[in-house]
């Protein structure tokens, strides 16, 4: 295992590494940068920019975007098993049951995306999604869509066969390792971290096995898939558990402040964590409650929490920093000299 004083840094884009000698780097991100004598680039589709700051030219990505939308779970019985249709190069006709009961419906048609955050959904590509599960499954309307999203991939690059991974040493700059992965990385996911730990080991990091690892994380009592009689248990021992928070998801206060408590800073933190949003008014009744729960946690003004980090702000002013404003201006210098 790799040896275990790590610490992790959010909201820390790269910005530019530069190389004193092999094995000897410094990495640079806006708030600061460090030293390191290893550099892992994971940085999915941006893999070829980071390669690029070491002296690797050679990687290349082909990206392509596709269109996915999720159902409501009233829908859900329509499916119980993955269902493919026709499959290509350039398309996918796909519907499959997710781990939390909605079902995906994509990915259609595979475009050209004009940039990397360039994740548009438009009209023309989610009626193509929807007309395309319809002749899967012709039940299916475009009244039981919820939310849609778009994914970007990269297919291939230069470095290695088009559409395989491409896990290698640095050609320029020992100590670096490239992990320029394709579609179904998730899967993958794993033995290439094995694999890259492997590597790190060869190439002279030492590494440590951590006597108290524990395999196993402990997560908390979900509200909405324990029974009647668990709930008033809960309700018992924890009088926020009996605050519905997100009534599509069944979210209770209490998991809204665990999932805080543990580290989620955002909306969709909080989303991926609880799933409070994720049902059919898509964060319609719940939003706001979140929000004030976040805001509260963090002790900041409601105007500062963001859906998903810098620049996404859900509120973009409020009547009370209005007011405040206000009485700031009555209360200059010029003012009180009155």
């Amino acid at each position: 295992m790799l040896q275990h004083n790590s610490s992790l840094h959010l909201n820390a884009a790269v910005t530019g590494i530069r190389k004193n000698r092999d094995f000897d780097f410094l990495v640079m991100t806006p708030g600061r940068s460090y030293r390191t004598r290893f550099v892992v680039n994971a940085s999915g589709l941006f893999v070829d920019d980071i390669a690029r700051m070491v002296g690797d030219e050679d990687i290349q990505l082909v990206l392509t975007k596709g269109t996915m939308a999720i159902l409501d779970k009233a829908v859900s019985p329509l499916a119980r098993n993955m269902i493919y249709g026709t499959f290509g190069k350039d398309h996918s006709q796909l519907i499959t049951p997710t781990a939390h009961g909605n079902l995906l419906i994509g990915l259609g048609t595979f475009i050209k995306p004009e940039d990397k955050t360039d994740t548009r959904v438009t009209a023309e590509s989610l009626k193509e999604v929807v007309q395309m599960a319809r002749g899967l499954v012709p039940a299916i309307s475009d009244k039981d869509v919820i939310t849609a999203f778009a994914g970007i991939r990269s297919d291939n690059t230069k470095a290695s066969a088009p559409g395989d991974f491409f896990i290698e040493h640095s050609e320029h700059s020992p100590g670096v390792i490239h992990a320029a992965i394709g579609s179904p990385g998730l899967t993958a996911a794993p033995a290439i971290a094995e694999l890259i730990v492997r590597m790190l080991g060869e190439a002279g990091l030492r590494l440590e096995e951590k006597k108290d690892f524990q395999e196993k994380r402990n997560g908390w009592v979900r509200f909405g898939t324990s029974s009647q009689e668990e709930r008033q248990v809960l309700i018992d021992s924890n009088s926020q558990y009996g605050h519905m928070v997100c009534r599509c998801e069944k979210v209770t206060e209490a998991e809204i402040r665990e999932a805080i408590a543990r580290g989620a800073d955002t909306m969709d933190a909080v989303k991926h964590l609880t799933r409070a949003g994720m049902g059919r008014c898509q964060g319609g009744f719940c939003g706001i409650s979140v929000l004030n729960h976040l805001a509260r946690q963090f002790g900041v003004p409601p105007s500062r929490i963001t859906k998903q980090g810098e620049g996404s702000y859900q509120v973009v002013e409020s009547r009370r920093g209005r007011m405040a404003d206000s009485r700031k201006a009555m209360t200059s210098p010029e003012k009180e000299r009155r």
